[in-house]
């Protein structure tokens, strides 16, 4: 019985800390959108872009979800499994750090159109880590 208490404890550590980064991945991910949704448009006029297009850079944001989340994510999910997929929505939102970085430095709009993109397609592969996080926990919390 000692053998399988500690093994009922692993296991339950093991969930607990699965589901303690999945957590801290969905808060990033709702940042995330709660950031470019706020900041996106000021941003555009801050660098010298058009007010009449202060509206885009939050359109390529959902574009970029919406495509990614219906196109590639149950795809890739399917195909190479959750770890690979969400490796390619962080490395989404990495491109579009970047970009936003250079969109702010070079003052380009067409650069920040761009970062929100990724920051969308980020976003529609993050928001895929709810069925992530039933995965990872007994059926008693799902």
């Amino acid at each position: 019985t000692t053998t399988t208490t500690t093994t009922t404890t692993t296991i339950r550590s093991r969930m607990m800390w699965n589901l303690f980064f999945c957590i801290m991945a969905w808060a990033c991910t709702v940042a995330n959108l709660t950031l470019v949704v706020g900041t996106s448009n000021v941003i555009l006029l801050s660098i010298g872009g058009n007010p009449a297009l202060s509206s885009v850079p939050l359109a390529a944001f959902f574009l970029g979800a919406s495509l990614v989340s219906f196109l590639v994510t149950p795809w890739l999910f399917r195909r190479r499994g959750r770890r690979v997929g969400f490796l390619c929505g962080v490395s989404f939102g990495l491109l579009g750090s970047v970009l936003g970085l250079c969109a702010i430095l070079f003052r380009s709009p067409a650069a920040l159109i761009s970062a929100t993109g990724w920051f969308g397609a980020a976003v529609g592969i993050g928001f895929y880590l709810r069925f992530a996080a039933l995965e990872v926990v007994d059926e008693a919390w799902a």
